[in-house]
């Protein structure tokens, strides 16, 4: 690196407060208010979102209470999934799950235990929201009818392009950083639609700065939440229990969550042919959020 042109910099750093892009936004935030989620958020022509979920749980231990007794062994899992959503105008957004993979092993007596086959929905089919009345409806755009396990997908496309679960979680109202309030689990965005759960989010507004440039509310938090998931039968399939703490980095721009990681741990209980499973570990979710011009 050259020293020379950086000379005047730092000389007139010695003469006069000199703060980087981060002490400037910080000390900006000081005192001062700011909306997280708006009401009516704007949909401009042209953006697209693009959004990257995983949730993880390696070093997990499970147990089978059969008719043999009871069985124990590792497992680890892992699912990604990516949806895109782009807006061709303000009152229509195109979407598509682009990715979504369900890892899982199992290791019982040292020997690993074969994994049927699961058949994830609507990859890589085009799907569409429009805003009719002020409510967002997702469809797939060929029009074909969908299964419940599909119309799912389609609940969650709506929350994202509605925003509603941000408006749930951050409120529409302003907030400084300092703020601290309560949210109903189940209205956390990591929570699919159609799961049954129950609990609480403590969430704490820490601080305004900068992130890759950009102007960002820092947030954390602690949940604490149980319920259950439904099966590809549409019964409760999966019983859970959920405790951990998160950070999330958002667009204050965008009001997109740009990072959010929830580390903690994670129990499950279902029914399965050779009996009740048991699943505990610890687990990991995060997000993260790519916004840009197409």
């Amino acid at each position: 690196m050259k020293l020379m042109p950086l000379l005047p910099l730092v000389i007139a750093c010695m003469t006069l407060p000199c703060h980087s892009e981060t002490d400037a936004v910080a000390e900006a935030g000081v005192g001062k208010s700011y909306v997280l989620m708006s009401e009516k958020p704007e949909k401009a022509p042209g953006l697209k979102t693009t959004v990257s979920d995983v949730m993880s749980m390696e070093g997990g231990k499970f147990s089978i209470d059969s008719a043999q007794g009871v069985l124990e062994g590792t497992m680890a899992i892992k699912t990604t999934k990516v949806i895109s959503a782009s807006n061709e105008t303000a009152a229509k957004v195109n979407v598509k799950i682009t990715k979504s993979e369900a890892e899982q092993k199992m290791i019982m007596n040292g020997q690993e235990l074969p994994q049927p086959p699961q058949v994830l929905p609507l990859v890589d089919v085009p799907l569409v929201a429009t805003l009719t009345n002020g409510i967002w409806r997702a469809a797939r755009e060929d029009g074909e009818k969908v299964s419940a396990v599909e119309q799912a997908e389609l609940l969650n496309a709506e929350r994202l392009v509605s925003g509603v679960e941000d408006k749930n979680v951050y409120g529409t109202g302003a907030r400084k950083p300092g703020d601290t309030w309560t949210v109903d689990a189940k209205k956390m965005s990591m929570v699919d639609a159609g799961d049954d759960v129950e609990g609480t989010v403590e969430m704490s507004f820490e601080k305004v700065d900068a992130h890759k440039g950009e102007e960002c509310a820092f947030l954390s938090g602690e949940i604490n939440m149980t319920g259950s998931t439904p099966s590809a039968e549409g019964d409760n399939g999966v019983k859970m229990e959920l405790k951990g703490t998160f950070e999330i980095v958002r667009s204050l721009k965008d009001q997109v969550d740009l990072f959010r990681e929830m580390k903690g741990t994670m129990e499950m209980e279902m029914n399965t042919p050779a009996g009740i499973m048991k699943m505990s570990g610890p687990t990991v979710m995060k997000r993260t959020s790519v916004v840009g011009k197409e």
